[in-house]
């Protein structure tokens, strides 16, 4: 089956009635005028149509599809929810070829989801793909389809009769000569060209009155292509890119062509179905390039390679590319991003969030689109890619994101290995600053849950002796900090932990680490050999401004043992972040 949204009158207008109609929910009832029944026990999840003549003759669609609407105004997640579907006078549990998971992900408020069943022989595909896609085959002349608070079969009740306790019904259509329904079926029967249309919102339960029958129709929608209404969110937003290398095939390249990666972060498979990856060069507008149609599955944690242009032999070859494409990137500047459709998308410019149809994108360089600051160009080389850091962490910053590594297609970045002398230097500042690094060290001091305002820990070189030096001018003590919103336990002292990548920084005068990923710290064993610091050059360590002084909400604390001091014999204060 394919994946869309489907027409019928404009997104914009149908908002605008379904926002008037909800601002019905919000005004006091006339004394005396009952409230209707609500059949939404999650908050407000409901089927606003249902097109069971998919793929029949003459059908408009090739694919059944059951449109869901969010109508409350807090996102609602879908998961351990599902699709069901009964034959139109079944009053049992139905197989379980009848009942449809629905993915773990969330829906906006107002915001639509489109539930897609199997294609058929007739009929277009969808203009823009389906949020998911089943094997639903509902019967064009009668049944009963309905919304379950339960990935398992569920028996939803018989006649008007329908269970809308915990784990049971959030919302229920039956439609033609159905036996069960809300309140009163839904008379009439359509062709392969209508579909039933829920008519306004509240939900009154009764579907004799909340839908009509009219023709699927192609109305516009916002954005690019019309159908029926699919997700206001990205159901694939853990698909990242993760590093982009736009130096490939020239005299002293690290890979013999451009290339893309893109990782499925989230855990599970991911389908790929209905999605491209798309780029647009620096200071163009309007819809991108598609340079790869995305299809199959992906693995969970896995990659997928997007080979580009380049030449054979000037340097490594690219290991089976999953899609290849002649595009050559610009190292100067460029966007890229992943899109859910499969037409050229506008992703807009400056500054951009992910919208409806649009997921990850990085922007570099002179590029005139990026998430909150394009990636630095500098990191991009003959030898160097930008790669997501962290584990695929995205703040939604390009520029605190992607970092330069050596390229490593089909793989995660490697942090260099610097000691803690390397890092600190023994200048005023580290000439280090926003690089990642690896580094290994023993706890000399540890706040737990944010103690006296530090978020994390104090790190120091191992067998640090300062009756031997071997870099006088340059400190072995480092702050590693965690952030409040980091869960995983703080080391305790004594304890020798190795940091597989940390972000180096300056904060209030003094150097520090930043780990935002549980995955790159780990405990080390005491007998594991530690590498030496090495000597640099004895030059005077130029005296950094004085330290702030102290809050009055705390006491200064004094440098882990075996920390130089750069200006002052205490630590300044550092703020809660």
């Amino acid at each position: 089956m394919s994946l869309t949204s489907a027409p019928r009158r404009a997104r914009g207008a149908r908002r605008a009635i379904l926002a008037t109609v909800l601002s019905v929910l919000a005004t006091p009832l006339a004394l005396g005028v009952a409230a209707p029944a609500q059949a939404v026990p999650s908050g407000g999840l409901v089927i606003t149509e249902v097109y069971p003549g998919g793929g029949n003759s003459g059908a408009t669609y090739n694919a059944d599809f059951v449109e869901l609407y969010n109508a409350s105004a807090a996102p609602i997640s879908l998961g351990g929810k599902s699709i069901q579907y009964r034959a139109a006078t079944n009053g049992a549990v139905p197989t379980s070829a009848n009942v449809y998971p629905l993915p773990n992900v969330t829906v906006p408020s107002h915001s639509f989801f489109l539930v897609a069943g199997g294609t058929g022989a007739a009929g277009a595909a969808f203009p823009r793909p389906a949020d998911v896609t089943t094997g639903l085959a509902a019967s064009a002349s009668a049944g009963q389809v309905y919304l379950a608070d339960s990935a398992v079969g569920i028996q939803p009740g018989t006649g008007a009769t329908i269970d809308y306790s915990a784990g049971k019904v959030i919302d229920f259509v039956g439609y033609g000569t159905a036996t069960t329904f809300e309140t009163a079926v839904k008379a009439g029967t359509i062709t392969s060209t209508g579909s039933y249309k829920r008519a306004s919102l509240p939900d009154s339960d009764n579907n004799n009155t909340d839908f009509v029958i009219s023709a699927v129709g192609a109305a516009s929608g916002s954005g690019t292509g019309v159908g029926p209404d699919n997700c206001d969110c990205v159901a694939t937003s853990s698909l990242k890119i993760t590093e982009v290398y736009a130096d490939g095939g020239l005299a002293g390249s690290t890979i013999d062509h451009d290339f893309v990666e893109v990782q499925n972060t989230s855990g599970s498979t991911l389908p790929m179905t209905g999605l491209t990856l798309q780029y647009r060069a620096p200071g163009d507008t309007g819809p991108a390039t598609v340079i790869a149609t995305l299809t199959g599955s992906m693995a969970a944690n896995s990659f997928d390679l997007v080979q580009l242009a380049g030449t054979v032999g000037n340097g490594s070859p690219l290991t089976n590319p999953e899609y290849t494409n002649g595009l050559d990137l610009s190292a100067t500047g460029g966007t890229l991003f992943v899109a859910k459709t499969n037409a050229g998308y506008d992703p807009g410019n400056g500054a951009v969030v992910a919208d409806q149809y649009r997921s990850d994108l990085v922007g570099w360089g002179t590029s005139n689109t990026f998430e909150s600051t394009a990636a630095d160009a500098a990191d991009l080389s003959l030898t160097q890619s930008i790669q997501r850091e962290n584990g695929g962490v995205d703040n939604a910053n390009n520029l605190a994101d992607f970092d330069g590594y050596t390229p490593s297609p089909n793989g995660q970045p490697t942090a260099a290995f610097r000691t803690i002398p390397e890092i600190q230097g023994t200048g005023t500042a580290t000439t280090m600053a926003n690089a990642n690094v690896s580094t290994v060290g023993v706890v000399t001091a540890a706040y737990v849950n944010g103690t006296g305002n530090f978020n994390g820990f104090y790190l120091q070189t191992p067998g640090y002796d300062p009756a031997n030096d071997a870099t006088p001018n340059a400190s072995d003590g480092i702050f590693v900090f965690t952030g409040s919103s980091v869960t995983f336990p703080t080391p305790a002292v004594g304890k020798y932990v190795a940091l597989a990548s940390a972000r180096v920084s300056e904060f209030n005068g003094m150097t520090e680490l930043t780990v935002t990923n549980a995955a790159n710290l780990t405990p080390e064993t005491p007998s594991r050999p530690r590498p030496s610091s090495r000597a640099r050059s004895c030059r005077a360590r130029p005296a950094r401004s004085p330290a702030p002084p102290p809050t009055a909400s705390r006491a200064p604390r004094s440098p882990p043992s075996g920390r130089s001091t750069r200006a002052s014999s205490s630590l300044p204060p550092r703020p809660t972040r």
